[in-house]
């Protein structure tokens, strides 16, 4: 394995895994972490999360499997440099997406409930981004589709980043009947994702 390689298994292992352990720890708290596809939610909230559940596995199996089958002519055509700018992309997207779920502590969920209390979480990183947990994944995933570039994975991770957004903007709209003004005027002082 070269140094490519080695950070984007990295990357890819510390990224699934911290999800993973934290569904894992939430589940022992007796919260209920995997709000996709379930619950009284619009049909096309339901489509959406559906949509977006099964992609992510989806991307999560081609990355691992571009991480580990590189193809030559790519690593001959694109760059050593562009490829390390996109390992580090995805370093900066495991980071943002790790304080974020930290951030949310109790609140952090894979979709979102219908009938469950949270609280709005303004504070840390949600300073900055209504939707830093999203943002991360997005990262993520256009980082290790430009280190590991090849057609399926640039797809399907384009797929995955356009499914994000509109899970963000379903959840918005739960957000907004959920919290009311509150949550209006976070909207108001906090871009979506960072600078917009």
């Amino acid at each position: 394995m070269n140094l490519i390689q080695t950070g984007g298994l990295i990357v890819w292992t510390a990224f699934y895994g911290n999800c993973f352990a934290k569904v894992l720890v939430h589940r022992r708290k007796g919260v209920r972490t995997d709000m996709f596809a379930g619950g009284r939610k619009s049909e096309m909230t339901l489509h959406v999360e559906k949509m977006l559940k099964r992609s992510v596995y989806a991307i999560a199996f081609i990355q691992l499997c571009s991480i580990f089958i590189s193809d030559p002519v790519i690593a001959w055509i694109l760059p050593q440099s562009c490829r390390l700018v996109g390992l580090g992309l995805a370093w900066l997207g495991l980071i943002v997406f790790c304080v974020a779920m930290y951030t949310l502590r109790n609140s952090w969920r894979v979709g979102f409930a219908v009938d469950e209390q949270t609280s709005l979480v303004t504070n840390g990183i949600y300073r900055y981004s209504r939707n830093p947990a999203f943002l991360g994944f997005d990262m993520l995933y256009i980082g290790l589709a430009v280190a590991f570039c090849n057609g399926i994975l640039i797809f399907i991770s384009l797929m995955g980043v356009v499914l994000m957004h509109l899970q963000v903007i379903e959840e918005e709209k739960h957000l907004s009947g959920h919290f009311g003004e509150a949550y209006q005027a976070y909207k108001k002082r906090t871009p979506r994702y960072f600078f917009f």
